[in-house]
């Protein structure tokens, strides 16, 4: 039986101008792509739910990394489009720290929570975020000639 470390939400939002035509059409590459990158980084059990002009995700993964974190967030940026935004949320399934990344407009940006331990937050220690957060990454986008 697979164990999986990580549980993925994400809230994937389509531009207000998008046509409803060109909605479905968005909706239904997005989930191609996210599915098709996330699956090749060992993720599994996707549910993926429509709500109006977003796309809400859960899935698992076997690791919470921050490296496979940040590969995923790039090939999934690489291929969203100008008119998709998204953000992402790792939960660590022992609980101890869950990473935001917030994509869209070729950058994405992510933002660290260090959860303590029942032991420690009764004793006064609280969530706190990681200082030393990295820069946002900028993906290049390569027009189709």
């Amino acid at each position: 039986m697979a164990t999986f470390n990580c549980v993925m939400f994400g809230q994937i939002l389509y531009d207000d101008n998008l046509t409803y035509q060109e909605l479905l059409a968005t909706e239904q590459n997005v989930k191609l792509v996210v599915q098709d990158t996330l699956q090749k980084f060992g993720a599994q059990h996707f549910d993926f739910t429509p709500q109006a002009d977003s796309l809400l995700l859960e899935c698992l993964l076997p690791v919470m990394e921050r490296q496979v974190s940040r590969s995923i967030c790039d090939a999934i940026n690489r291929q969203l489009g100008p008119q998709v935004l998204a953000r992402f949320e790792f939960v660590d399934r022992q609980m101890n720290n869950t990473v935001f990344y917030f994509l869209g407009r070729g950058k994405w940006q992510e933002q660290v929570l260090n959860i303590p331990g029942p032991k420690q937050a009764l004793s006064g220690w609280v969530v706190r975020q990681e200082r030393k957060t990295i820069n946002p990454q900028r993906v290049v986008i390569k027009k189709k000639t």
